[in-house]
């Protein structure tokens, strides 16, 4: 009998780990072109879709220490990503903004995500793929 129907446990853990090694090798491989983290990276998409935010907000949704935020933060301006920012009412909090160049860097990532998800889909046809994105789509509903 199919492996696959016989033990479903077994076919998905495989699956899982495939994908995490083949995420973790993308992650890597992405740090080593541009040498930005998938943190910062997310970051700065948060900035484009939400835009400018306070540091400290900013460190707080990411579960960054403030420590750690600035050094981020200088990398992230230093490379031409963000601009801190002071308002005018109130010149103690410093909000972050990405800059156009943010956008390229988070286009830049999703494009290396696409590819993966080309390569791991690339021995389906059309409608299994399909099907699979939505049975994941289905899955992910779940809570």
């Amino acid at each position: 009998m199919n492996n696959t129907i016989d033990n479903p446990t077994k076919t998905f853990i495989r699956f899982v780990k495939h994908l995490k090694n083949t995420l973790e090798n993308q992650e890597e491989l992405f740090e080593q072109e541009t040498g930005f983290k998938y943190n910062e990276v997310a970051i700065l998409d948060y900035l484009l879709k939400e835009g400018q935010q306070p540091i400290t907000q900013t460190a707080l949704k990411f579960n960054i220490m403030p420590s750690q935020m600035t050094f981020v933060v200088d990398r992230m301006e230093i490379a031409g990503y963000v601009n801190r920012v002071r308002m005018p009412e109130n010149r103690r909090t410093i909000y972050l903004r990405a800059t156009n160049k943010a956008m390229d860097l988070v286009k830049s990532y999703e494009e290396s995500y696409t590819k993966i998800l080309d390569n791991v889909m690339s021995n389906l046809n059309s409608k299994e793929k399909t099907a699979v994105l939505e049975l994941l789509d289905k899955i992910s509903e779940k809570k």
